[in-house]
């Protein structure tokens, strides 16, 4: 958006200071001649909560046949103005910054670009006015002028929120794009070409777009962290209307703003530990592949892949890490993309940690070892289980492949409510380049089931679509992540006692995740149904509880169309 000039900043603290230094002097002269005179509000006088008011607008506003390039306000007391950069703007937007001056009771307004003719321009001052004593805020004063025979009196209204979360979004930039540009491509409009007409959200989230000309418009929104209404993709969050607006029956709009993902490609590669080397993808790790150059024999360097689930992090695990550097050949879905060197880096030859996957074993649970090494379980391995008492050994499970984590899926039984201890002897588990390991001690306790609770839930969706069920703790914590396409009838039991919350994710790619818009293929974010209350579970409590969401849960948090009963003939925001 215009920046405002810091003559504006500069003058109102300039004002600030005169004022300060006359009153100092009017107090001192009261002071002598009433020694005995009370200073301030007399008591039980009223506090002045009136904001300022325009007294005189030179051009009057609403204006037609505009061509002057100073405006002067004058309002009824003395103003300053605060955040004006953000809050004073003009719509449609000018080449050059709006130059503005505060002094005493007066604003003047230069405007140093040229005019568009036969177009209605909007000033708003947002929260910017306010009187210099109690800082009373004049809200939503816009200076209205048209450079043709008339004031254009179409507008358009909304909302904007964050996509993933529903919160309403302040100072987001929404700006159309007349149809008359389309000469252009549309999808480079917001990349290359300014507004036809913008404004800003306010402190809720809302938007008004008004004194407009007919026509069809495309609505898209922006962060626009920079203010030079110039879409970033991946930088800026973003967001657009499915359709062409038409301002003589325009709808209520609802934006979701969300970030695209750029290009897909390398951000980072390095040795980052012992006989590890990291890549770190801008997308879905899960679709990259990499070979070495000049290859290297399989035989002699054993490779882990880790973790093969949907994230942006790909751990290569390398049995012997010798050479001074290593070359790879980048790929995702099967296109080489890039070319990366990896340097050797010296590290001291690390004691592998192993851990139990849990430290509370519930009878739905897989208890498992996991370490930050890759490793296999060898032959003839067992574990000594002390329970209470009792002590017993049993063998683990063998295993030819590397991994990080293993079942201990053949472990005997034990339903009392008692701690277990497991000890594995020094270097039964084999790693990945010839680590070594010292007696492993390893405790967990049986879970009573008198300490969980239990959830009896009935989803049923009223629309048809591909659906993520999530439920988290309060903390955030994923506890569940069902997908499902019709009613779903769960039984969650072994649920710790607490607070939970309840979200469905309208999947509609069904990658189990929530994807952002992309504007180059117009798509919208996917849709997040959340479920307003807490869900309360106390230790053996079993809780029924069923939700039926509706798609229209999802319109506009616009209940109606509150419209401005403001006419032309009055001073907008007076």
């Amino acid at each position: 958006m215009p920046k405002i000039s810091l003559r504006t900043i500069l003058t109102s603290k300039r004002n600030a200071a005169l004022f300060c230094v006359l009153g100092l002097v009017f107090l001192g002269l009261t002071f002598v001649g009433q020694a005995c005179a009370s200073q301030g509000r007399p008591d039980g006088g009223a506090r002045d909560t009136v904001p300022p008011k325009v007294i005189r607008s030179v051009p009057e506003n609403l204006t037609t046949g505009f061509i002057a390039n100073t405006i002067i306000l004058e309002f009824d007391e003395y103003i300053e103005l605060k955040d004006a950069q953000k809050q004073i703007y003009i719509s449609p937007p000018l080449d050059n910054d709006l130059i503005i001056t505060v002094k005493g009771k007066s604003l003047e307004i230069k405007l140093e670009a040229s005019l568009m003719d036969a177009t209605t321009y909007t000033i708003s001052f947002g929260t910017a006015i306010q009187d210099f004593r109690e800082r009373n805020i004049q809200r939503k004063f816009k200076y209205i002028f048209s450079t043709g025979s008339f004031i254009d009196s179409l507008k358009v209204s909304g909302s904007v929120r964050d996509g993933l979360t529903n919160k309403l979004q302040k100072e987001v930039a929404i700006m159309l794009f007349s149809s008359d540009d389309f000469f252009r491509p549309s999808d480079s409009l917001p990349y290359n070409e300014k507004p036809r007409y913008y404004t800003i959200s306010d402190e809720e989230g809302r938007f008004e777009l008004d004194y407009m000309r007919p026509g069809k418009y495309l609505c898209f929104a922006l962060t626009d962290k920079d203010g030079n209404f110039k879409y970033k993709r991946s930088k800026e969050s973003m967001a657009f209307y499915h359709d062409l607006i038409e301002t003589e029956s325009p709808p209520i709009i609802d934006l979701r703003l969300s970030t695209e993902p750029s290009d897909p490609f390398l951000r980072q590669a390095g040795h980052d530990k012992y006989n590890m080397i990291r890549f770190v993808l801008r997308e879905d790790a899960s679709k990259f592949d990499y070979t070495f150059l000049p290859p290297i024999d399989s035989n002699i360097v054993d490779q882990l892949v880790y973790p093969k689930t949907a994230t942006d992090t790909f751990n290569l695990f390398l049995h012997d890490f010798q050479r001074d550097s290593l070359l790879f050949l980048i790929g995702i879905n099967d296109s080489i993309v890039d070319t990366t060197t990896v340097f050797r880096r010296e590290y001291d030859i690390p004691k592998p940690t192993v851990s139990l996957n849990l430290n509370q074993l519930r009878p739905t649970d897989t208890l498992a070892l996991r370490a930050n090494y890759p490793f296999r379980i060898n032959k003839n391995t067992f574990a000594r289980i002390i329970s209470g008492k009792d002590t017993l050994w049993e063998e683990l499970p063998t295993s030819i492949d590397f991994s990080l984590q293993y079942a201990l899926t053949q472990l005997p039984t034990i339903t009392k409510n008692a701690g277990v201890e497991i000890m594995i002897e020094p270097d039964k588990l084999d790693f990945m380049g010839g680590l070594k390991h010292d007696t492993l001690l390893l405790n967990y306790k049986i879970a009573t089931t008198e300490s969980f609770s239990e959830l009896n839930l009935v989803l049923d969706p009223q629309w048809d679509a591909p659906f993520l069920l999530e439920l988290t703790k309060e903390s955030g914590q994923k506890i569940v992540s069902i997908p499902f396409k019709d009613k779903l009838i769960l039984k969650l039991p072994y649920l710790e006692a607490g607070s939970y919350r309840m979200k469905l994710l309208e999947d509609s790619n069904e990658d189990h995740k929530w994807s952002p818009g992309l504007w180059h293929i117009r798509k919208q974010p996917e849709r997040y149904f959340y479920y307003e209350e807490k869900i309360i579970l106390k230790s053996n409590w079993e809780v029924e509880l069923s939700w039926t969401p509706k798609e229209s849960d999802f319109l506009p948090i616009e209940k109606a169309k509150e419209e401005d009963t403001t006419s032309l003939e009055e001073d907008p925001g007076n």
